[in-house]
């Protein structure tokens, strides 16, 4: 393991840690439903959702048709240093590793004002959703949450070996824990603001984009 490496999981440990103390002693309840299944070296999981909407299942019709032509596209917050760091370190690998006419991941912006949730691409998810936890949707249109979206990024710029560790179930536990409770907490710490406010900015930021198309629909119609 290099250095740059060994820093990094440092650095998410005490992130963790600082939350932890912020948080106090009441902890985090986390229920996880899904089971266990391998792709290549890594060892992920599939969720599942009450939500229709959501299934970690969903696919395209034609198991012969891409979605995207990179591996798998992740949907990520770019106004999160901490996210965008993250994301940006991963791209500049993947060109490295897999040359830039050839990258393996896919970034989504959820605050780009073009981001569409109806995209079969981005999985159906939408801004709340997105910003609640990481998603990532596979080239076949299956969709991950969470830590294996970090274990299937990694994979992709052959860094898997790293999350090795997460199939020992003592510490997936430990990892699911914690990316739940910085995930609870990220805006907060990340951006100054909770979530619950930055979906409230977005739709009223819709709102607003919506009423100046229809407007111009308006005042194009009055032009006729």
């Amino acid at each position: 393991m290099n250095v740059r490496c060994i820093i990094r999981i440092m650095a998410t440990m005490t992130i963790i840690a600082t939350m932890n103390r912020r948080l106090g002693k009441g902890g985090l309840s986390i229920a996880v439903d899904g089971f266990a299944f391998r792709h290549k070296s890594v060892a992920y999981r599939r969720y599942t959702y009450s939500s229709s909407s959501l299934s970690s299942t969903a696919t395209t019709t034609d198991k012969n048709v891409r979605l995207f032509p990179e591996e798998i596209n992740v949907l990520y917050d770019s106004k999160c240093n901490v996210c965008k760091l993250e994301m940006d370190w991963l791209v500049s690998r993947d060109i490295r590793i897999n040359g830039p006419d050839n990258r393996k991941l896919k970034l989504t912006d959820l605050e780009d004002e073009n981001y569409n949730e109806n995209d079969p691409a981005n999985g159906g998810i939408d801004y709340d959703t997105g910003m609640a936890a990481i998603y990532a949707i596979k080239y076949d249109g299956t969709l991950y949450k969470g830590v294996p979206v970090f274990e299937l990024a990694y994979d992709t710029v052959k860094l898997g070996w790293i999350w090795k560790l997460n199939e020992v179930p003592a510490i997936n536990r430990f990892f699911n824990w914690g990316y739940e409770l910085f995930a609870k907490n990220r805006t907060r710490f990340t951006r100054g603001t909770s979530l619950e406010e930055l979906i409230q900015l977005n739709a009223v930021k819709k709102e607003a984009q919506q009423k100046a198309i229809e407007d111009d629909c308006e005042s194009c119609k009055n032009k006729i």
